[in-house]
């Protein structure tokens, strides 16, 4: 958490630690805007790792899973029990298998971020050879109100 406040530079935003934190989507919002300002696309990325990282930390609290993919699908609820509030944005498990998942959002955030939030998880519940892939992109597009990303790794006893 204390990486967000050094990003944003606000004091407050340290405050929303704790067993019962969550974060508004307008912070986070403000937070987006502050890495923009800094003109270093992959400051996104890394911070979508850190995200990722406090989203396993509460999936590991909160649930019990077999798999990694079974981990994986319990995204949008932990996401929801940490981000909530205007612009929060939805996630949707579209296709879960053995070593690959197919997820859709519409976020706040940058697809960079997305990709190293995604990152961040498959690094937390240890997905040898974690990839993420964006085959889809709503900026792209004028039609699509949702960025598609895939996640695959090796498949293993655990995956």
């Amino acid at each position: 958490m204390s990486y967000f406040a050094e990003e944003l530079g606000q004091p407050d935003f340290a405050n929303l630690t704790g067993e019962r934190a969550w974060f508004p989507g307008s912070l986070l919002g403000r937070f987006e805007s502050a890495l923009a300002e800094k003109r270093r696309p992959f400051l996104s990325k890394q911070a979508g790792e850190h995200l990722g990282a406090v989203i396993h930390r509460e999936l590991t609290k909160q649930y019990e899973w077999n798999s990694i993919q079974e981990a994986i699908a319990y995204l949008p609820k932990v996401y929801t029990h940490l981000i909530r509030g205007d612009r929060a944005g939805i996630w949707i498990m579209e296709e879960i298998a053995p070593g690959f998942v197919r997820v859709r959002e519409n976020t706040p955030f940058d697809c960079l971020f997305t990709e190293g939030l995604l990152s961040g998880l498959l690094r937390g519940l240890n997905a040898r050879g974690g990839m993420v892939r964006h085959p889809s992109c709503r900026k792209e597009s004028e039609t699509e109100r949702f960025c598609s990303y895939e996640l695959i790794w090796m498949k293993n006893t655990r995956s």
